[in-house]
């Protein structure tokens, strides 16, 4: 009833939003300063002091937004290369005076998709198509004003990379007890995807052999060093490197 009796039918926040509020302080001038929507606000200024009454005197002054909000896109935490047509997107963005309010984002040259609340994080969904994909953005402040068009791009790549051994020989026994397995790959790997668990090598009662992997992204080839010494005249199979299974003839 409170609500009806001051205020008309447009102070739609004094219901719904969090009033902005601040308490008294030390001295004989108060002040604050708050971003402000577009919209209708009411002051409420009141106090009590039980000896005697004081008179309040409210200053009001609007500052007008004149910039919109800065914006730039990363894409997947700045990966250039991805394998999931679904990816991330931080939107980082900035506004000094009136607040984020809404954000939109288009893929590939598409149709703008509708206004939605401003977020930190968004999606993006590309075609599931190889190649370079584009996500654009824009948003708005608390004076409507938009931001310019923000963009990044990002590869597509659905093909898994494809690794060919390279060393040992597997045509001859292995002279040593722990031999070092090499990997010739087809295109850049991540250097955390190729460690200790690159490659898997076992015996036939299925034993694992461990091993430590690193990976030389200037040459593309991954190397995997055996840290057990094999059994000789055991015969181990290898699996890794996105190929056929291969086998190692231990004779030293």
């Amino acid at each position: 009833m409170l609500f009806r009796s001051l205020f008309d039918g447009s102070a739609t926040s004094v219901v719904s939003g969090t009033p902005i509020k601040q308490s008294a302080q030390p001295g004989g001038s108060q002040g604050f300063a708050a971003p402000l929507a577009a919209g209708t606000y009411y002051l409420d200024v009141n106090g009590r002091n039980e000896e005697r009454a004081y008179a309040f005197t409210v200053t009001v002054a609007l500052i007008l937004d004149p910039t919109p909000p800065f914006l730039a896109l990363d894409i997947a935490d700045g990966a250039g290369r991805v394998s999931s047509s679904t990816v991330s997107v931080a939107v980082n963005a900035t506004e000094s005076l009136s607040g984020l309010e809404e954000m939109r984002m288009r893929v590939d040259a598409g149709e703008w998709g509708a206004w939605q609340p401003f977020a930190r994080t968004a999606q993006a969904t590309f075609a599931e198509t190889e190649g370079e994909h584009r996500v654009e953005m824009q948003v708005t402040n608390g004076a409507g004003l938009v931001s310019a068009t923000a963009s990044d791009t990002v590869l597509l790549d659905l093909t898994a990379p494809v690794g060919t051994l390279i060393t040992p020989n597997l045509s001859s026994l292995i002279s040593v007890s722990r031999p070092t397995i090499r990997y010739q790959f087809t295109e850049p790997l991540r250097r955390s995807s190729w460690g200790g668990s690159a490659i898997s090598i076992q015996d036939a009662s299925g034993n694992v052999i461990r091993g430590i992997g690193s990976y030389d992204p200037e040459t593309q080839i991954g190397t995997y060093s055996v840290a057990e010494a094999l059994t000789p005249g055991v015969e181990y199979v290898v699996q890794g490197g996105r190929s056929e299974s291969t086998r190692l003839n231990s004779g030293h």
